[in-house]
This record gives C-alpha cells, sequence and structure tokens, in this order.
C-alpha cells in the first residue's frame, strides 16, 4: 500500500508527486488497471494545493490533469469525481490546447445531454483524438443526467421530464432507470401506473 508507505516515510509534497507520476506512468499502459491509473492521476493532481510554491511544477501537471479528464469521461463506472476542484485542473480552463477538455469535463459534471450533443457537434474530431467513442459518451450522459433530474426533483421525477432530458421516447424511459440501477447510480422504484419514478 503505496499511502501507508508515503505515511511511513514522512516524504513531502515534490516526492510524493514525483512516486505517483511514477506509479501512473507504470499502471497508464497495464491492460485491467485503468481504475488504478485514474486513482494514482488523481493523487498526483491532489498534490498541487494552488500555493505559491506549486506556481512553477503545476504546469508541468496539464498533461496528466487532461489524461485524468479523458479517463473519468471514458470510465463505465465512474459518475463522481473531485476533479474540477483540483487546481491543476482547474488551470486547463484557461490553456489553449486544454481548455475544451476541460469544458468537456465540466458538461459532464455539471450540465445534460443536450450540452454534451452541442460540444460534440462542435469538436467531434477532438474527441476523437483523445479515443472517446461518441456513442459511449452519450450513454454516460444520459446516466449522468437522470442522476442530475434526480438530485433536483423532490423525491418524484416524471416519465416526460426524463425522455425530455435524455432525449428518448417514453418507451425507453424504464430501460434507462433499470441500466442506472444496474450501475449503481440511482436507487429508485418506477411507479408505471403514474408514470414516476420514485427516488
Amino acid at each position: 500500500n503505496i499511502d501507508a508507505f508515503v505515511a511511513y516515510w514522512g516524504i513531502g509534497k515534490p516526492e510524493q508527486r514525483d512516486l505517483f507520476l511514477a506509479v501512473t506512468r507504470i499502471l497508464k499502459d497495464q491492460k485491467g488497471m485503468t481504475k488504478e491509473y485514474f486513482k494514482f492521476l488523481n493523487k498526483y493532481l491532489a498534490t498541487f494545493d494552488g500555493s505559491a510554491d506549486d506556481a512553477d511544477a503545476i504546469g508541468a501537471a496539464k498533461e496528466e490533469a487532461a489524461a485524468a479528464i479523458i479517463e473519468f469521461v471514458k470510465s463505465s463506472d465512474l459518475y463522481q469525481c473531485d476533479l474540477l476542484d483540483m487546481p491543476a485542473v482547474a488551470q486547463l480552463e484557461k490553456d489553449e490546447k486544454y481548455q475544451p477538455v476541460y469544458e468537456l469535463l465540466k458538461i459532464f459534471l455539471t450540465q445534460r445531454l443536450e450540452s454534451y450533443l452541442a460540444f460534440q457537434t462542435a469538436n467531434s474530431t477532438l474527441l476523437q483524438g483523445y479515443g472517446l467513442v461518441h456513442e459511449e459518451c452519450i450513454t454516460k450522459m444520459r446516466l449522468m443526467s437522470l442522476l442530475d433530474l434526480s438530485g433536483h426533483c423532490s423525491g418524484e421525477i416524471p416519465y416526460s421530464a426524463i425522455t425530455k432530458a435524455l432525449e428518448i421516447n417514453d418507451d425507453e424511459v424504464e430501460y434507462w432507470i433499470v441500466k442506472a440501477i444496474s450501475s449503481k447510480i440511482l436507487d429508485c422504484k418506477v411507479d408505471q401506473l403514474n408514470q414516476l419514478v420514485i427516488v
């Protein structure tokens, strides 16, 4: 357990940063290690607190910050993260090269499907360049839109709100509810008679 060693050794931020970066580089190309790769990317990025001490080093984290965003978007089992709160990621908002990647993260974490579709129309080449599959992004965005809907309702979500937010037909609502439940992002019941989802 690397965290235990870091605590035991009492190493400082720069050394932790180097250690976590080395681990991410090892895990990056390992098959079946995507979760661990994302976890250590996060640990690496979290070592930057935005203080004056980090001013010179934080710029070197742009590529890893963008990689963490792409891994989050690609992942079919990650629906929440703290990336937007990290100074190493926030710096991408003003970076010419990585600003669209930062915008994509904001869309996934704070907006709904319609925003993603508009972004994809304007940036399809960029998404393909990062290996993002449009259909997989739509699936994740629909699930995240459903999660967002559940957070803004008063315990009941009408089917009509779901069809509008997810841009689906009435007969697809239950499919997406089941998918959200099986993905463990939503705990709810379906009232078919009244066409409501109770969260």
